[in-house]
Formats: C-alpha cells, sequence, structure tokens
C-alpha cells in the first residue's frame, strides 16, 4: 500500500477537530514565545536608568495576558458568555407561544387529549387521588372520558402539572411548556455547533432547526414530538461531549495531558502528569457526569416518546463498542446503562401491553407502501422540501455538495476519503448518525406521517451546518484545528436569513392551523345541564368539548359520555377497525336514560356510515324526548364533514 503523504487525520475534539501534534503545538506557541521575548527584552531595558516605568507597564502586561490565558476557559463557562443562547431560547419560545391557539382551539385531534393527560396528573395529586389510585384514575376516567396517559408515556404530562397547579388549568399553560422545548430545540442547536460556528452563527443554526416548517407546526399544537427532539439532542448533545472529553484528555492513550492544564469548555478537567492518571476517569470524575446527564435526558426522551427508542444502539455504540468509550472504567458506563433502561422501562412496557395495536402500526398499514417499495424507503426524504421549505433544504443540498466535493478532492491527492473520515470523527458525523438512526426506524414503521419524521430534520440539518462550518479544514486535508472561516460564517448567516425571509413571505406564523366551536359547545352545554348530569358529545374533536369542559371548572359536577365509545367500537383510530354496536333507535334512548344524559352535543354527520350512529342522529331529529337548543358553528382549519356543532336539551 503506498504510503498517504500528508497530515494523517487522527481522533478529533469537541469541534470536530484533531487533538494538536507536537509540531502544531510548537507553531501555536510560537508568538507566544515572541511575546515572552519581547518581555524580557522590556523588563533588560527597564533595568537601564530612567526605565522603571517600562519594567512596571511589561510586568503588567505579562500578569493580564497571564491573566486572561488562565480565565479565557472558565469565562466560556459562564451563563452570561452563553448571552446569545438565552436570548435565542426566549425569543423562540415567546415567538411559539404567541403565534400558538391558546383558548381551547386545538388543531390536531390528539392535542386536547396529551392536553388533558397533563390536567389529568394534575388533577391526581391535588385531589388526593394517589391514595387510592386505581379507583381514582378508573373515576376520573368515567368524568373526562379524553385521557389516554396509558398509551402515551408521562414525561410531558409530569413537567406540565406543576405550571397548571401554579397557572390553573387551560390550554395556554400547556401550550406554554411545549413553547419552552421549542426553546430548549433551538438552544440544542446553538450547543451542537457552537464549537465550529461561533456563538452568533450558532444562534443562527440554532434558529433555523426551529424555522422549518414541520417544527413550526407541531411546536405549536400540544404534542409530544417537539418535545422529545428537544430531549434527544440535548442527551445527544451530552453523549458525544462525554466521547469528546474522554478523547481529549487522552483515555485508552499513554500519555495525559501536561502539569497545569485547566477546564475546556464543554469538556472535562484536565490533568497534569503529577495526578498519575489520566483525567476525566472513575464515578466521580466530571466525564462521568456528563454519561449520567445523557442517560437521564435520553431516558426522558424515550418517556415522553417511544418512538426515541432508536437512540438505543447509538448509545450502545459510543459507550461499549466505540474505542475511546470502551476505553472507560466500566461500573460508570453500567450504572449510566441501567439509568436509562430504567428511565425506559415505563414507555417499553406500555408498548408490549398495547403490542397488539403497535403491531398492527408497525406492520403493513391501509394505504401505505410495502416495506421492500422504492415508494416506502424514499417516503420521508420525499418530503424534505415541505418539511424544511426551500431554504432548510437549501441547507441540506449545500452540506452534501460540499461533502461530495471534499470527497473527490481527497481521493484525487490521497486516494483515500481522507476529509470525509476526519468529519465523520467529529459532531457532523455524530449528528447524521442519528439522523440516519431516526430515518431507518420511521422508513420500517408502516404507519407513516410526516410528523413522525420530525426527528430526522434536526439532525441532518446539523450535519450539513457543521460540514458548512468545517468546510476549510476539509479543503485543506488538515488534522489540526481549523476555525469555520468567514466564508462559512456568512454562508450561514445568509441562509438563516432566506428562512426568515421564507416564514415571512409564507405567513407561517400567522397562519397557525386551528379549530373552533367545541369550547363554545361546552359552554352552551354547562348552562343547559341541570346539577350531576352526563353530557354526551359526538364529534371528531371530541377531546377540545372534554378539555374545554374541564378547563372552564364552571361544572365539576358534570360527566362526559362518548358516542363513539357507547355506538361503535373504534380501535384507536379508523384505519385500522371499526365495528357497530348494532343499536336501535329505543337501544339508544335506553341507553341515554339509564346514564341520566340531559344534554347532547352532536356534530352533523359524524360516523355518518355506521347505522347505530345514524339512529342516534334519527332520534335526536324526532323531537321525542330532546330539543335542539343551539347550533355552533366550526371554524378553522377542519376535515370537510365538520360543519356544525347542534347542542339538545331534554324536553
Amino acid at each position: 500500500m503506498n504510503a498517504v503523504p500528508g497530515p494523517v487525520p487522527g481522533p478529533v475534539d469537541s469541534a470536530g477537530q484533531a487533538p494538536v501534534s507536537a509540531s502544531t503545538a510548537a507553531t501555536a506557541a510560537a508568538p507566544a514565545n515572541a511575546a515572552n521575548a519581547a518581555n524580557a527584552a522590556n523588563a533588560a531595558n527597564a533595568s537601564a536608568p530612567g526605565n522603571a516605568a517600562n519594567a512596571a507597564n511589561a510586568a503588567n502586561a505579562a500578569k493580564t495576558a497571564k491573566t486572561a490565558s488562565r480565565d479565557a476557559p472558565r469565562l466560556r463557562q459562564r451563563w452570561w458568555w452563553h448571552a446569545p443562547a438565552w436570548l435565542l431560547g426566549l425569543c423562540v419560545g415567546l415567538g411559539y407561544f404567541l403565534s400558538s391557539p391558546r383558548t381551547g382551539d386545538f388543531w390536531w385531534f390528539d392535542a386536547s387529549r396529551h392536553a388533558m393527560n397533563s390536567v389529568f396528573v394534575h388533577d391526581f395529586f391535588a385531589q388526593g387521588g394517589w391514595k387510592d389510585p386505581i379507583r381514582s384514575a378508573k373515576a376520573y376516567y368515567d368524568q373526562y372520558p379524553g385521557i389516554n396517559i396509558g398509551f402515551y408515556p408521562p414525561f410531558l404530562y409530569l413537567v406540565t402539572a406543576p405550571w397548571l397547579a401554579v397557572f390553573g388549568v387551560s390550554h395556554a399553560v400547556c401550550q406554554a411548556v411545549v413553547s419552552a422545548f421549542a426553546a430548549l430545540t433551538a438552544m440544542a442547536g446553538y450547543a451542537w455547533t457552537r464549537p465550529v460556528l461561533g456563538r452568533w452563527a450558532a444562534c443562527a443554526a440554532g434558529a433555523m432547526l426551529v424555522l422549518a416548517p414541520e417544527m413550526a407546526l407541531w411546536g405549536r399544537q400540544v404534542q409530544l414530538d417537539v418535545p422529545a427532539v428537544a430531549l434527544l439532542l440535548w442527551g445527544s448533545w451530552a453523549l458525544v461531549v462525554w466521547l469528546e472529553g474522554a478523547r481529549r484528555v487522552g483515555v485508552g492513550r499513554v500519555g495525559v495531558e501536561r502539569a497545569g492544564g485547566g477546564r475546556e469548555a464543554g469538556g472535562p478537567e484536565a490533568g497534569g502528569l503529577d495526578s498519575g492518571r489520566p483525567v476525566g476517569l472513575g464515578p466521580q470524575g466530571p466525564g462521568s457526569r456528563w454519561l449520567l446527564l445523557a442517560a437521564v435526558l435520553l431516558g426522558c426522551a424515550m418517556l415522553t416518546r417511544v418512538q426515541t427508542v432508536f437512540a438505543w444502539p447509538l448509545w450502545l455504540a459510543v459507550v461499549f463498542v466505540h474505542p475511546v468509550g470502551r476505553a472507560q472504567p466500566w461500573r460508570p458506563r453500567l450504572w449510566a446503562t441501567a439509568l436509562y433502561g430504567l428511565l425506559s422501562l415505563p414507555s417499553v412496557a406500555s408498548a408490549v401491553y398495547f403490542a397488539k395495536v403497535m403491531g398492527s402500526l408497525a406492520g403493513q398499514m391501509p394505504d401505505m407502501p410495502p416495506l421492500a417499495s422504492w415508494a416506502n424507503w424514499a417516503w420521508y426524504a420525499s418530503r424534505f422540501g415541505e418539511q424544511l421549505g426551500a431554504m432548510g433544504l437549501s441547507v441540506l443540498l449545500l452540506g452534501l455538495l460540499l461533502m461530495v466535493m471534499a470527497l473527490v478532492r481527497s481521493l484525487r491527492r490521497f486516494r483515500r476519503p481522507t476529509a470525509v473520515l476526519l468529519l465523520m470523527h467529529g459532531r457532523a458525523g455524530w449528528a447524521l448518525a442519528l439522523g440516519l438512526a431516526a430515518w431507518l426506524f420511521f422508513t420500517v414503521v408502516s404507519n407513516k406521517e410526516p410528523r413522525f419524521g420530525l426527528p430526522i430534520l434536526p439532525f441532518v440539518m446539523l450535519a450539513a451546518l457543521l460540514v458548512i462550518g468545517r468546510w476549510p479544514q476539509l479543503w485543506r486535508m488538515g488534522a489540526a484545528p481549523t476555525p469555520a472561516s468567514a466564508a462559512s460564517v456568512v454562508s450561514v448567516l445568509v441562509l438563516f436569513a432566506g428562512m426568515l425571509i421564507e416564514a415571512h413571505v409564507s405567513h407561517r406564523w400567522t397562519d397557525v392551523p386551528r379549530v373552533t366551536g367545541h369550547r363554545e359547545a361546552a359552554l352552551v352545554a354547562a348552562r343547559l345541564a341541570p346539577s350531576n348530569a352526563r353530557v354526551m358529545i359526538s364529534a371528531h374533536r371530541d377531546g377540545n368539548f372534554i378539555f374545554s369542559l374541564r378547563a372552564e371548572g364552571q361544572r365539576p359536577d358534570l360527566a362526559v359520555r362518548r358516542a363513539d365509545k357507547w355506538l361503535v367500537d373504534i380501535t384507536i383510530m379508523r384505519q385500522l377497525g371499526i365495528r357497530d354496536r348494532g343499536l336501535t333507535e329505543d337501544d339508544i334512548r335506553a341507553l341515554l336514560d339509564r346514564e341520566h344524559v340531559a344534554v347532547v352535543v352532536a356534530q352533523t354527520g359524524y360516523l355518518g356510515d355506521q347505522p347505530s350512529m345514524q339512529a342516534l342522529e334519527r332520534l335526536l331529529a324526532s323531537g321525542c324526548c330532546f330539543v335542539l337548543r343551539q347550533t355552533v358553528p366550526i371554524l378553522g382549519q377542519h376535515r370537510p364533514d365538520e360543519t356544525e356543532l347542534r347542542v339538545y336539551s331534554r324536553r
């Protein structure tokens, strides 16, 4: 094999760079040596008569330089040094919250159920349900059958419940928590890219993650997707920082850092020759704390959305297979893995309990392409344009183009993909690995929606942005640290400006989907119903009605009955099967009498192809026992069959 000329890429640091070799360090130290020589010359001149002032100035300058050199890494650890990131989070959180539906006008049919799950957790503790959890949970569902906390993991609800206790039960509080996770998503983008792009360009990179149309849509609904993405980003970042810290302090190598080393931003504490061991080792070392933080955050991601299970292979590969991770002490690695597994356990148990439904969703779904088809494997990639927008897609294409150019140049020059290997050792490689893992997982699962592919987008965006920032190093094929060039930073800022303009032109922040009418119907029903009565709701978005009835808090004596639970049998969603219960008008009248239903709220034509639902409409229209009191129009971005809600009360 021919010897490869030029520098040979080695392990990389937190910015995706290789550690500095002895020659590089000597070169980098040359300016400092020159400065020391100048200081020595000044001191020599100061020894002459009349130069005492010069000597004092030289001594002060040397002292200031030494202090600045010592304090620079510490400065990067101060929270206020990252003020641009905090400002970014504040702007994103407020922007998402103020442009979101906040008054019971949920658009996505599941959003009201996620909000109601948070209310259930709040009421469970506020009303002493923990004293008899099984009985109280059954009684709560009997009153408000709009919760599905057993089907979904509970982390978002546990986080939201304390805020409901402080600010009261409302749609706005639930949305504010999701908006805060959107802010954390943007700040995670800053953390991933700041060592490469610098603070301000990293802020632009973080903002680009949340400006993507798909992220902007689901971050303004009370959904689990954006909180899960935020936890994934921060958990994987902590895992990569742990790996970088282990590599930087020489874990798995013979040498240790020179004496007197300080603490580098984002990494473990450096040690010296007198320490007698590589630093960052042991269960109490800073490196272990990063690993435990990663385990907690990734575990909480699993507690938010079980689909984040695709991060587990990366964890096992980094902690137990990667040479640097494998060189760490086994005990903290096992403890962290056990913690991650413990936090993942409730989601796994839920998936096992609902295995029949989960199997239907993961297997061949109706109207979905077969697993082996090209349409299936290109399903998510073909939607990148609508999910990221034109400018977001431009970021991906630019990153891909630069990668291909670097690959071609390295193959021509060194006859091997030196530049690509160098890049894959850094953060861009880990981001790309997570994006590919998410894509593979959601591609194999038959149940597909653009929303499900949300975890793919930030990781592939980060990989592209890191390639753009690392372009000077890739082009020079250098293993030594190379700061992002002005052209790279300007490119990121221009792309960010383009995404802002695109969001403004497309009215992405003003045309947020919402549906109204159900809250108004709930207020009418609360006014008409007698004490301790029950209200039947027959509507596609019955969760909106149930949440509004509870959130308004005017009638805690009322209970709700869902027509689609009593008259038909649906397994999660209609695509998985629906069965009519075969009830006649007389059967339904007896059922309403037995359940003490005093008010019925019915969406015109809901499940109109089912005989029992048709019988209910005929019964209400006959006027035998119920009279129409009010018709509430359904407005907003809704399905064509959702037109109005009719409110009936007993004669």
